[in-house]
C-alpha cells in the first residue's frame, strides 16, 4: 500500500536523529523507513530526484495514518520548508537541537572520518567556511551534499527554525534537545508518541544510532573518497555488500568527540546570540556551559 509522509524530521545533523527515527519507527502504529536512510527529497543538492523515487521509500502491507522520514539537510536547506509545505500543509514538525560548539565540531569529525573534509583542524575549516559558501566551484565539485561544510551556520539555529516557523503553525512544530533525547530517550519517544496521535504506553528499544568514533587506518578512507578513480574501479570490480563489510572493519565505535576547552571558549561568541534567542524565544537552554 502507497503511504505518503505526514511528519518530518528535520535536524540538526550529530544531534541524535538517527536514534530519534529508530525510536519513532518501533511504534506498530508509524510508518518510517530504515532510521539511517535519509531521502533529502526536499533539499536541493541531495537525495532523490523525482517524487516516483521518493514515495517507493514510502511502501507497507497495511494502512498507517502516520508516515514519517527523516533528513537533517532540511534543517539547512533555505527551501525545504516551503517546499515541505506545499507538499503537505498539515504535516508536523520534529527539530532536535545539540548545543552550537558540540554539535558543529562533531559535524567536523564525521566528515573527518569519512573522508569527506580535506582540511585538518576544525579551526582551519572554521576559517575557511565564509570563502567556501560563496565558492561555486566548492559547492559543484565537494564530495557529498556541500551544505555538510558549514559547521558555523548549520549550528546557528534560529534563522533555520524561522524559516519553518514562516510557513508552519507553532503547533505544528515540535523542538528538542539532544540533551533531553540522550537522558530520557524513553519519555522523549513517549511525548512524541501523544502528539502524532499514537498509543504512547510502548517502551522503545533504546539504542545510540549512527554514533562517533574513529577509522582503524584513516588514510584508507581518505584514499578511497578522495580519490575518483580509486572509487570507480571499487565499483567496478567488488561488490556493493563487500565495500561495505570493509567500512565496517575499519571503522571503530570509540574515541571522544569533546571540543578542547580552550578552543570552546574560543568559539562561543560566535553563538551567543543564538543561544540567547533561543533561550528567550523558544525556552531552549543547554547546560553545558563553556
Amino acid at each position: 500500500m502507497q503511504l505518503e509522509p505526514n511528519f518530518f524530521i528535520v535536524g540538526a545533523a550529530k544531534s541524535g536523529t538517527t536514534s530519534l527515527a529508530s525510536y519513532l519507527g518501533q511504534h506498530p502504529n508509524i510508518f518510517m523507513p530504515h532510521a539511517y536512510m535519509e531521502p533529502a527529497f526536499f533539499a536541493d543538492g541531495t537525495g532523490d530526484c523525482a517524487i516516483e523515487e521518493y514515495l517507493s521509500h514510502f511502501v507497507s502491507e497495511k494502512k498507517i495514518n502516520v508516515v514519517g522520514e527523516k533528513s537533517v539537510a532540511y534543517l539547512f536547506d533555505p527551501q525545504a520548508a516551503k517546499r515541505i509545505h506545499a507538499y503537505n500543509r498539515n504535516a508536523k514538525i520534529v527539530i532536535v537541537l545539540r548545543e552550537h560548539v558540540d554539535m558543529a565540531y562533531s559535524f567536523y569529525l564525521h566528515n573527518k572520518r569519512e573522508g569527506l573534509e580535506p582540511l585538518q583542524s576544525f579551526a582551519e575549516a572554521l576559517s575557511a567556511e565564509d570563502k567556501r559558501f560563496i565558492d561555486e566551484d566548492f559547492s559543484g565539485g565537494v564530495l557529498g551534499y556541500h551544505g555538510n561544510f558549514f559547521y558555523r551556520r548549520r549550528a546557528t539555529y534560529v534563522p533555520q527554525i524561522n524559516r519553518y516557523l514562516d510557513v508552519f503553525p507553532r503547533g505544528q512544530i515540535q523542538i528538542l534537545t539532544f540533551e533531553d533525547l540522550k537522558q530520557n530517550p524513553v519519555l522523549v519517544s513517549q511525548k512524541l508518541y501523544r502528539w502524532l496521535g499514537v498509543d504512547d504506553q510502548l517502551i522503545p528499544n533504546v539504542r545510540a544510532e549512527n554514533r562517533g568514533g574513529t577509522m582503524r587506518m584513516q588514510w584508507v578512507q581518505d584514499f578511497y573518497m578522495q580519490k575518483a578513480w580509486v572509487r570507480h574501479f571499487a565499483r567496478l570490480v567488488t561488490p556493493y555488500r563487500f565495500r561495505k563489510m570493509v567500512y565496517k572493519w575499519n571503522r571503530v565505535h570509540s574515541g571522544s568527540d569533546q571540543i578542547e576547552h580552550d578552543l570552546r571558549l574560543a568559539l562561543n561568541p560566535l553563538f551567543e546570540e543564538d543561544k540567547k534567542t533561543l533561550a528567550k524565544s523558544f525556552g531552549i537552554t543547554f547546560s553545558k556551559a563553556a
